[in-house]
C-alpha cells in the first residue's frame, strides 16, 4: 500500500471497531461480511469482528460476479457488510446485493491506507478510483461505527471461527499452523500474493505477525502488479508462495 502500519496500530483500530460492533450487536445479531481487497483495513476488520464475538465471512471483490451472487443470496436485514470506497468494489457490491433486502453497509475510506501525498493526489489522477458513499439509506461511513479503546473485553475463544472461500475454519487451528509457519519461513519482508479470503492467506498473515516480519499487501494481484510491488518492497519471498 506504500504506507507502513504497525501491529499495535492495527490492534488499536481493531479494538475501537470491535467496541462499535459490540454496541451494535446488542440490537442486531446478523452476519458480518468483510468485502475488501487486500489492505490493512481488511485485517483490522477481521480482528475487530473476532474480538466482538462474530464469525466474520470474507468475500473477495475480485471474484466473478456469477460466483459472488450466490454468496450474497442469503444476505438479510440486520446483517452488516464492511467494505471500502473504491469505485470498482462499490459497483460490484451494488450489482450483487439481492433486491428487496437491506443489510447495513459500513464504508471505510480506502485513501486512509495511503501515504499522505498520495492520499491527497489520488482522487485527482486520471482514472481516479474513489467514490462517495452511495445515496442509499443502507450505506454509511465506517467512522460512525467506531467506538473507543478500552470499552470492551475481547470475546475471542478457541471456538472462534472465520468463514473463507473454502468454508468455516477455527481461529485456534489457524493460530497453531501460523506458529509452525513462522518458524519455518525465512526472510523479514513477505508479499502476500493471493486474496485474504483464502485459508492459507490468513495463516500467512498470522505467521508474519507472530514472526515480526513485514507483510506487504497489494489490492492488485495480477502478476505484473505483484512483480512491481515485490521489487519496490524488496520482498524476501511471496506467501503463501503458490504463484511464481
Amino acid at each position: 500500500m506504500g504506507r507502513a502500519t504497525s501491529v499495535p496500530d492495527l490492534c488499536e483500530d481493531a479494538e475501537r471497531l470491535a467496541a462499535g460492533l459490540v454496541e451494535r450487536k446488542g440490537s442486531e445479531e446478523g452476519q458480518v461480511t468483510i468485502f475488501m481487497p487486500n489492505c490493512p483495513l481488511a485485517i483490522t476488520a477481521l480482528l475487530a469482528c473476532l474480538a466482538a464475538g462474530y464469525a466474520p465471512r470474507l468475500l473477495d471483490p475480485r471474484a466473478a460476479l456469477n460466483d459472488l451472487k450466490p454468496q450474497f443470496a442469503d444476505i438479510e436485514e440486520g446483517d452488516l457488510i464492511l467494505t471500502v470506497d473504491l469505485s470498482a468494489v462499490q459497483d460490484r457490491l451494488l450489482s450483487v446485493l439481492p433486491e428487496g433486502r437491506q443489510p447495513e453497509v459500513a464504508v471505510a475510506r480506502f485513501a486512509s491506507q495511503m501515504p499522505f501525498f498520495q492520499r491527497i493526489l489520488a482522487p485527482y489522477l486520471r482514472g481516479g478510483t474513489f467514490s462517495r458513499v452511495p445515496a442509499h439509506s443502507a450505506f454509511y461511513r465506517l467512522d460512525k461505527l467506531m467506538g473507543k479503546s478500552g470499552q470492551m473485553t475481547p470475546a475471542l475463544s478457541s471456538e472462534s471461527e472465520i468463514v473463507v472461500s473454502s468454508g468455516a475454519c477455527s481461529l485456534s487451528a489457524l493460530v497453531e499452523e501460523a506458529g509452525a509457519q513462522a518458524q519455518s519461513r525465512k526472510g523479514q519482508c513477505w508479499l502476500l500474493d493471493q486474496p485474504l479470503t483464502r485459508r492459507d492467506s490468513l495463516i500467512a498473515v498470522l505467521a508474519a505477525m507472530r514472526k515480526g516480519a513485514e507483510l506487504v499487501l497489494s489490492p492488485r494481484l495480477d502478476e505484473d502488479s505483484l512483480k512491481k510491488v515485490e521489487a519496490a518492497a524488496k520482498a524476501d519471498l511471496r506467501v503463501p508462495g503458490t504463484r511464481t
